[in-house]
């Protein structure tokens, strides 16, 4: 009597761990989980019982899962990082002066004001009323 013999293998694509049958003819075989087609590189345990292999792959799979969650954890419990070379415009609550500022010619305090930031309180309550317009 010709025994079925079962692998485990794992998936190079999401890296799950699977029981598989062994085939005669071909090395080959799909994931359930990612259904990519690939070729037998290792196999991690062989039997002629597949619920022998379950347990293995299972407790694999479980050890992989906690493994990337603490790994997650890790990355999430430290903080920003301030990187050098980050400027930070606002100063003391007035924007930084544009290089180009005097280069330009004033014709009105409204100009100035545009530059430095600030805004025009009519223009924008003309822009809320034409936006609610509009809706």
């Amino acid at each position: 009597m010709a025994s079925t013999l079962f692998i485990a293998l794992q998936c190079y694509e999401c890296s799950t761990m699977q029981v598989k049958q062994k085939k005669k003819s071909s090395n080959k075989w799909v994931c359930v989980i990612c259904n990519q087609k690939q070729s037998v590189k290792k196999v991690f345990a062989q039997g002629y019982k597949a619920k022998e292999l379950r347990f293995f792959v299972q407790s694999f799979n479980m050890s992989r899962k906690v493994a990337d969650e603490e790994a997650h954890a890790v990355g999430d419990s430290f903080p920003e990082v301030y990187v050098e070379g980050e400027v930070n415009e606002e100063v003391n609550g007035t924007k930084k002066r544009s290089d180009w500022s005097q280069y330009l010619d004033f014709d009105s305090v409204n100009d100035r004001r545009r530059l430095a930031g600030e805004e025009d309180g009519e223009s924008n309550s003309r822009i809320k009323h034409l936006m609610r317009q509009n809706r």
